[in-house]
């Protein structure tokens, strides 16, 4: 015999490297994801950058965390640091290397602490 539960769909937390900023692109590829469709992106923060550019150019948020939307207003995110090159300075051969990416860590805060209830509304006298 099966049983069936009430519960819903799970849960899920998905983040990392898109490679893909804010805007068109990110829009065109989470419409051709269906897994993507069923997630909310949260946001990082207003002005957020967690990367590079390819030519090392200019910062832009190109990492992000998606969620279901069961979890989103229990989820805070947050880009831990602002982007910079990897590579010390000028020109050398080897490359001096002074970090390990361009990609800053990203935190999400997940607050599974059950809200109080709302205290009834006593009666109007």
């Amino acid at each position: 015999s099966s049983s069936t539960t009430s519960a819903g769909p799970p849960s899920i937390i998905l983040g990392g490297d898109f490679n893909c900023d804010i805007g068109k692109n990110l829009e065109k590829l989470e419409e051709s994801s269906t897994f993507l469709q069923s997630l909310q992106r949260s946001p990082l923060g207003e002005n957020a950058k967690t990367g590079l550019s390819g030519d090392f150019s200019e910062t832009v948020c190109i990492d992000h965390f998606y969620c279901s939307s069961d979890l989103l207003p229990s989820i805070r995110t947050v880009a831990l640091a602002r982007p910079a090159s990897p590579w010390a300075g000028k020109m050398t051969r080897p490359a001096k290397v002074s970090g390990a990416s361009d990609h800053v860590a990203i935190l999400m805060e997940l607050d599974l602490q059950p809200k109080p209830k709302p205290e009834p509304q006593e009666a109007a006298k």
